[in-house]
C-alpha cells in the first residue's frame, strides 16, 4: 500500500502525491477543488450592485441589503462553474468588486489617462499601478464601477516574459474606440508598460508609457512618457465672426409657440459644408411667450447646439447658445 501511494509506478520509490490544491472562486468567494467543479456548483450575481444610503440591490434579482457590505455578501442568483481567475467572458458582480478594490486599495498609481470624445459624448480612462498585494495592475473602462478590461501581473510573471512585447489587454467597440495595453521586455524581464487609447472620432490615439524597474521582488515605476498626444487642429488664418443675420419664419405677436418647439433635432449638413449642426445632448429648445413692462409681447426662443467641423482629422467642436426675441405691440 505504501509503494502504491508513491509516484513512479508499482515498486518504484518516489515522492508522495501532492494533495489537490484548494482554490477560491472569484465569482462567489467559495473554496473548491477543480476535480469537484461541476456545472451549477457556483452561485453568483449576474448583475451590478447599485444603491445609496440604506438601500442596495442587485440589478439581476432585485435582492439587496441595508448597506453595501451586507448586500455584497448575499448568495448569488445565477448558477455556473467556479472560476479561480477574473475574466470578462460574462458579467458577474465579483469582477466589479475586485476592480473597485484594486483602485481604492492600490499602494501606488503610476499612470492615469482620461480621454473624452465630444462627438460620441463618451469617455474612456486607464490606470496602471501597484496593488496592495504588490502586483502590477492595468485597468481600463468607461466608468469606475464598470471596468471594460483588466490585467494583473506578479513580479515573478513580469520577470519571465516570453516575448519582447506582448498585449496585456485590449478593448474596442463598434463606435470606433480602441484601447490597448502592451508590456515591453528586455530579455525576459519587463521594463515598460504602454497604454494606447484611441477615441471614436480620431485616428490618432493618446499613448503613454511607464518604465518598470524592480527593487528586489517589488516592481517600481520609472519615468512616465507621453508618446502621442494629438493637439487640437489650428486654423490656417484667424477666424472672423460674420455679421449677424436673421433666417427663419416670422413669429406672430402674442402666439404661444411652446407646444410646437422642436426637441428632436437630427444632425444636418448644408450642401458640401463640412460643418455639422446638432442639438446638444441633455438640453432642450426652450421657448417663452410673455408681456414685458410696456405691455408688448415677447417671443423668446433659446437652444444650445453642437457645431462640428469634420474637415479636420482632429475635430473642432463648439457649443453654441442661440437666442431670438420677437417684440411686437
Amino acid at each position: 500500500d505504501q509503494v502504491a501511494a508513491l509516484e513512479g509506478g508499482e515498486g518504484t520509490p518516489g515522492k508522495p502525491k501532492e494533495p489537490e490544491p484548494i482554490l477560491t472562486c472569484v465569482q462567489c468567494s467559495a473554496e473548491y477543488k477543480e476535480s469537484e467543479n461541476a456545472e451549477g456548483s457556483c452561485k453568483y450575481h449576474a448583475g451590478q450592485l447599485k444603491g445609496v444610503g440604506h438601500n442596495f440591490k442587485y440589478s439581476c434579482c432585485n435582492k439587496g441589503g441595508r448597506n453595501y457590505d451586507s448586500a455584497r455578501d448575499l448568495p448569488g442568483c445565477t448558477k455556473g462553474k467556479h472560476r479561480s481567475k477574473h475574466h470578462t467572458e460574462y458579467f458577474y458582480a465579483g469582477y466589479y468588486f475586485h476592480m473597485n478594490d484594486l483602485s481604492k486599495k492600490a499602494k501606488q498609481i503610476w499612470l492615469t489617462m482620461n480621454v473624452q470624445d465630444h462627438v460620441t459624448e463618451h469617455t474612456e480612462w486607464a490606470e496602471v499601478g501597484l496593488s496592495d498585494e504588490d502586483k502590477v495592475f492595468i485597468l481600463v473602462g468607461s466608468i469606475r464601477n464598470a471596468c471594460g478590461a483588466y490585467a494583473e501581473f506578479s513580479s515573478e510573471e513580469l520577470k519571465q516574459c516570453k516575448e519582447a512585447s506582448f498585449t496585456a489587454l485590449q478593448k474596442s467597440d463598434s463606435a470606433g474606440w480602441a484601447i490597448r495595453a502592451e508590456i515591453q521586455a528586455t530579455g525576459s524581464v519587463a521594463n515598460a508598460i504602454t497604454v494606447s487609447i484611441k477615441p471614436a472620432s480620431s485616428s490618432t490615439p493618446l499613448v503613454k508609457r511607464v518604465k518598470l524597474d524592480f527593487d528586489d521582488d517589488t516592481p517600481r515605476p520609472g519615468e512616465v512618457e507621453c508618446l502621442s498626444d494629438p493637439a487640437p487642429s489650428q486654423p490656417s488664418a484667424p477666424y472672423t465672426i460674420p455679421e449677424p443675420t436673421y433666417e427663419g419664419p416670422v413669429l406672430d405677436p402674442g402666439e404661444d409657440y411652446s407646444k410646437d418647439r422642436k426637441n428632436d433635432y437630427e444632425t444636418e449638413t448644408i450642401n458640401d459644408c463640412p460643418l455639422k449642426v446638432q442639438q446638444h445632448a441633455h438640453t432642450e429648445v426652450s421657448s417663452n411667450t410673455s408681456k414685458n413692462a410696456d405691455g408688448k409681447w415677447n417671443n423668446l426662443f433659446s437652444a444650445t447646439l453642437k457645431v462640428t467641423n469634420t474637415c479636420q482629422e482632429n475635430l473642432a467642436i463648439t457649443d453654441v447658445y442661440g437666442e431670438y426675441m420677437n417684440e411686437a405691440g
